[in-house]
């Protein structure tokens, strides 16, 4: 490795000061899924450790851990970074080697860094030679794309896993609100007014018939009371239900926004009880109000 930098550096070893010409050297380490990695730490210099991406325990895209077999080899590192740096740990030296040159000691540090399984083997050095000062972790073309592929994947689902939170969030936030509007309502009886509408439809296979009975108000909320009977020889089946209100021009009736749910199909003879239910201020009182319902046998409409 050519020498790219020479200074002289006044080395302090737990108490003795060497004088060493130092070289900062930087090797470059191909990342695969089980890479293996011998490093030789020299006391008070430490290395850095440098990855193509960021390092983070909570990281759902490239979760990392570490794990270190020998508390002589300590770990430095900040969240949301892409780095750390191990170095001797003074505090965990031997009494008898402190302020001399260190025996070998070893240590593994066991490393998982999304897909990668990294094991580090941990030497301590007096020669500085054997020192890097730096070690970069690099992917070939092939990683990257697919690293990049998985950072993608995790991210849609991280992201469909917050919003499918979000939902029931707002289902609960949802049914919290219609149990205290039901306890309201529950509270004082509604106010009643007689519709008494009743309109049929001819078919070959019989008649349909439909009841508008009364409307029920409940505060800002109106609902409308019907029934639907059949009275021909085959099922009847409830294809649409709308609420409709004339225009001041005269013109085509215009959709008011409702709420309700279809009926199941009507075998013969039988008769459904339904609910259309709106906010009332949708509702112009003094116009009139058509409850259109399109069945497999035809529309029947009630207007009053």
């Amino acid at each position: 490795m050519k020498l790219r930098l020479f200074t002289i550096i006044s080395l302090i070893c737990f108490g003795s000061v060497w004088t060493v010409w130092a070289k900062p050297q930087t090797k470059k380490v191909r990342l695969k899924r089980v890479t293996h990695l011998t490093v030789n730490i020299l006391p008070d210099m430490g290395s850095h450790f440098i990855f193509p991406f960021l390092l983070d325990e909570n990281d759902s895209t490239i979760p990392f851990t570490n794990v270190s077999t020998n508390k002589l080899f300590k770990t430095d590192r900040s969240k949301n970074r892409n780095s750390f740096v191990v170095l001797i740990d003074g505090d965990q030296v031997p009494e008898e080697y402190r302020g001399k040159p260190l025996p070998q000691y070893y240590g593994n540090l066991f490393l998982v860094a999304g897909d990668y399984n990294i094991t580090i083997e941990l030497r301590t050095t007096n020669d500085i030679e054997k020192h890097f000062t730096e070690y970069v972790f690099e992917l070939g073309p092939v990683e990257e794309e697919l690293l990049l592929q998985k950072m993608v994947q995790n991210r849609i689902a991280l992201l469909e896993k917050d919003y499918q939170s979000r939902l029931e969030q707002i289902d609960d936030l949802a049914e919290d609100k219609v149990i205290s509007k039901l306890g309201e309502l529950a509270a004082q009886p509604p106010k009643e007014k007689n519709i008494k509408e009743e309109q049929t439809i001819d078919s070959e296979d019989g008649t349909i018939v439909l009841f508008v009975d009364r409307a029920l108000q409940y505060g800002r909320f109106m609902s409308y009371v019907y029934q639907i009977e059949n009275r021909t020889h085959k099922a009847l089946s409830i294809t649409g239900i709308q609420l409709l209100q004339d225009t001041e021009e005269g013109g085509t009736p215009s959709n008011i926004h409702s709420v309700q749910d279809l009926p199941p199909r009507l075998m013969v003879d039988q008769t459904f009880d339904g609910v259309v239910s709106v906010n009332r201020k949708n509702v112009d009182p003094e116009k009139l109000i058509t409850l259109r319902i399109t069945t497999n046998k035809g529309e029947i409409l009630a207007t009053w």
